[in-house]
């Protein structure tokens, strides 16, 4: 019998899943006790924000943006420790894996939802960079955190 965590579900068969797991349709606990008793308002594949019947895509559980108007899709009860993975020099997709930043507008999508194939121009990669006077201008390589634009092999080498 295992020892969860206050984040976590405690399955009938002992086991420990993240509570975002709970009632979220799919079968996470080997005996389905994730999903036994469970008032379903939201669709397969969906998840049932906290306090009220508002849904949104699993996809978009704890990956750091709150889509639910409660901010419960980002709760520590139902993410855990679940951190974004840091990509430094690459690309991050929604799904949270990294893929080498010459990989973004290739023309191939390489992330699971096509994001990295979006506000391209011309093949380039573009992101708003905050201006001083408060407009936002385009980067067509790597933006830092202090809105210099810098090359993406400048990212690699340091």
């Amino acid at each position: 019998v295992w020892q969860c965590r206050y984040s976590e579900f405690r399955c009938d068969s002992g086991q420990c899943r993240p509570r975002g797991w709970v009632c979220d349709n799919e079968l996470d606990c080997p005996d389905g006790s994730d999903e036994k008793n469970c008032n379903r308002t939201c669709l397969t594949g969906e998840f049932q924000c906290g306090s009220s019947s508002q849904c949104i895509p699993l996809w978009q559980l704890c990956d750091g943006i709150a889509h639910c108007q409660d901010h419960s899709d980002e709760n520590v009860d139902h993410c855990g420790s679940i951190r974004i993975p840091p990509c430094p020099g690459s690309f991050l997709c929604n799904s949270l894996v990294c893929i080498n930043s010459t990989r973004v507008c290739n023309g191939v999508m390489d992330c699971e939802q096509g994001e990295d194939e979006l506000n391209c121009e011309r093949g380039i990669p573009t992101s708003p960079v905050p201006q001083r006077n408060g407009t936002m201008s385009s980067c067509s390589e790597y933006t830092c955190s202090n809105g210099r634009c810098i090359t993406f092999i400048q990212v690699r080498t340091g």
